[in-house]
């Protein structure tokens, strides 16, 4: 499930046309039963034009765009994907979280968290990259088309702070973060030109539309490998209980 699925061009003109967040609000009553908040419209308004500013400068308008795509078998939801070829002409999916953020502090809950104003406070949330990864890995091992055996669609993932300045932050990209933001990069104000080419890099070859909806009629279930890893946990946590009864 989506909120909206179109090509690169579409996407484009729809941000300069200030009409997308009207559609999502829209699709969003239509699909949820209940209104989006403020918060969340003028969220999809500011970032999704920066967003659509970006693939408009660097000619992209032969991608296809989701936005708001519900992960499958969770409530959890994907900003943006952004299907299209690369220049190998395999198949690629680029996950973008978009945040409004202007900054962040340390938290020592988890490290994982970090601390920003969001929803009207102070709240801990997972780092941006590590946010995003775990989308990345929940697709990968519960939608078919990105595991399939033959042809399946490469994954990748970044995420986007247009308010943000990435090269004076001293928070998301401490050491205790590096691992997460090596694999999947955050980007901030001063970065365009860095995102642009990991956008253009993966799926700038275009013919997006015929992935987006191989993905659109895909098969929505957890993969070969993914239930093995749940089978093993379960067998080894029996195997723990049987130990503490014998003892």
């Amino acid at each position: 499930m989506k909120l909206y699925a179109g090509s690169a061009t579409e996407f484009i003109q729809l941000n300069i046309q200030n009409k997308l967040a009207d559609i999502l609000r829209e699709q969003f009553l239509l699909q949820f039963g209940y209104n989006p908040s403020q918060n969340e419209v003028m969220s999809w308004r500011n970032s999704l034009f920066r967003l659509s500013d970006i693939l408009e400068r660097q000619n992209l308008s032969e991608q296809g765009v989701m936005v708001e795509y519900k992960l499958p078998l969770s409530a959890k939801r994907i900003d943006v994907v952004i299907y299209g070829h690369d220049e190998q002409q395999q198949k690629q999916a680029v996950i973008i979280e978009l945040k409004q953020w202007e900054k962040c502090n340390f938290t020592d809950y988890d490290s994982d968290y970090v601390l920003t104003w969001v929803g009207g406070g102070n709240r801990q949330v997972l780092h941006p990259s590590v946010q995003v990864g775990n989308y990345l890995y929940y697709l990968k091992e519960n939608n078919s088309a990105f595991y399939q055996e033959t042809k399946p669609i490469q994954l990748s993932a970044c995420s986007y702070r247009h308010n943000y300045s990435i090269s004076t932050d001293q928070t998301l990209l401490d050491s205790r973060f590096q691992d997460a933001v090596e694999r999947f990069p955050i980007y901030g104000a001063d970065d365009r030109d860095e995102l642009t080419a990991f956008i253009h890099n993966r799926v700038g070859a275009g013919e997006g539309m015929s992935i987006l909806e191989e993905v659109e009629h895909s098969k929505l279930r957890p993969s070969k490998k993914l239930l093995k890893q749940v089978s093993d946990v379960i067998k080894q946590k029996k195997i723990q209980r049987r130990a503490s009864t014998v003892w």
